[in-house]
């Protein structure tokens, strides 16, 4: 009986503990099945816009493109016989044409800088509209808006009207007749000098038309003579510039820069292009004001300035003529040594060629310095060379102006000539 009780126990308790492991096995089997058939969050997304709306929105917007540069007057000077020229600014390397009425009458090329000067032809008697306009490479024609009335007068005696207007603003009159000088009677033409009488027929004497000085050191200069003529350029007789003359013998010189306030003696030399002989000679004495200085922030309001700004010509067209190889005639008048040889030019400006319209020179810039107290010429060499030894240079130059390089005075202005520079490793002495 015990027996049978103590395997009755042990039965009971087996299948106790059988029952208790079932039911955990059961229950964690359930909790591992729940837990790996869990759904993943569905991915939020975010809705495409309508193809209409899609359709509607604006392209990037491209780059403007840049306007294309007008040109417009800087200089504009008429003579009264119908000599005219006309400096300006437009976009560089294009056409600039000059129109009359409507059509073009002049042109040339502006150059890197988008500098340009025109020399056109005579001007006729009366009224009429001159205007600007330029011609890109692609075609692209700018005209520019301001335009400017000149009327010459019928006996090309009296100084001519000049009025340059512009949308919104004031019309400048640059050069107006004068009531006095119209009511004068004709003054009798005087009798030729006995020099312009032995000029050669087959020679025609170089004249200078016209000089101009502007804000920041520029200075032009025009001239009439032969056609294809080869001609010099000088200041206080230093060479600045050699040039040949357009196929109706006229020629324009334009230099940039570097022409300070004072006094200067102009000169144009025909030479003869084997020899160098000085054929014909004009000179002028033209005076710079100390109110155009040579800084270049002031060159915009010279252009919106009145004509009455500008320098002119100080005293009437001194000519020589048939002037032999063996002397050079002196500013006044009488028999100087024989020219030197032209000193180096303060700038190389390239000959150009020969063309079936008035010549232009361009010249970017000239070296001038101005006498202060305390200067002599060998201070102002090492300022300009480096060496002080190369006084000699500015003496030459300038040995009109100087009668004893020991004498110098205050406000005198030198024309310094242009200098190789040294070579390289060579000790700078002075």
């Amino acid at each position: 009986m015990t027996a049978e009780l103590q395997r009755g126990v042990f039965l009971a308790g087996v299948g106790l503990v059988s029952g208790v492991v079932l039911i955990g096995v059961v229950t964690s089997g359930t909790r591992l099945l729940s837990i790996g058939t869990a759904p993943a969050p569905a991915a939020v997304s975010k809705p495409a816009p309508p193809a209409s709306q899609r359709a509607a929105l604006p392209a990037s917007p491209a780059a403007p493109a840049e306007p294309a540069r007008a040109p417009s007057f800087d200089v504009i000077r008429v003579e009264p016989a119908g000599d005219s020229v006309v400096a300006g600014r437009a976009a560089p390397g294009t056409e600039v044409e000059l129109l009359r009425n409507g059509e073009v009458f002049a042109r040339t090329t502006a150059d890197l800088a988008g500098q340009f000067v025109l020399v056109p032809p005579l001007l006729p008697v009366g009224s009429q509209e001159i205007s600007l306009r330029s011609v890109a490479p692609d075609g692209t024609r700018v005209t520019g808006p301001e335009s400017a009335v000149v009327s010459v007068s019928p006996e090309r005696t009296t100084k001519p009207l000049v009025a340059v207007s512009a949308p919104g603003r004031a019309t400048a009159v640059l050069s107006q007749p004068e009531a006095a000088e119209a009511a004068k009677p004709p003054m009798p033409v005087p009798e030729a000098v006995p020099a312009v009488a032995v000029v050669p027929p087959a020679a025609t004497p170089i004249r200078i038309a016209s000089v101009d000085a502007e804000a920041g050191g520029k200075l032009y200069v025009s001239a009439q003579g032969a056609p294809q003529a080869n001609l010099r350029l000088y200041l206080n007789d230093t060479l600045v510039a050699p040039g040949q003359a357009g196929a109706d013998g006229r020629i324009a010189f334009a230099i940039g820069r570097g022409v300070r306030p004072g006094d200067y003696r102009v000169r144009i030399d025909q030479v003869d292009p084997a020899t160098g002989t000085v054929k014909t000679r004009s000179e002028v004495t033209f005076a710079v004001p100390s109110t155009l200085d040579t800084a270049p922030a002031a060159a915009a309001e010279v252009r919106k300035a009145p004509r009455g700004s500008v320098a002119t010509v100080a005293a009437a067209t001194r000519e020589a003529s048939a002037v032999p190889a063996a002397t050079t005639p002196a500013v006044d008048g009488a028999l100087a040594p024989p020219a030197p040889k032209p000193q180096v030019p303060v700038v190389a400006a390239g000959r150009p060629e020969p063309t079936q319209g008035p010549s232009t020179v361009f010249v970017s810039a000239v070296n001038t310095a101005t006498v202060v107290r305390g200067d002599n010429l060998w201070t102002i060499s090492r300022k300009a060379y480096g060496r002080g030894t190369r006084y000699t240079l500015i003496f030459g130059a300038n040995h009109a102006q100087i009668r004893n390089p020991n004498r110098i005075y205050p406000g005198q202005i030198f024309v310094l000539p242009g200098e190789a520079p040294p070579a390289a490793g060579a000790p700078k002495r002075g």
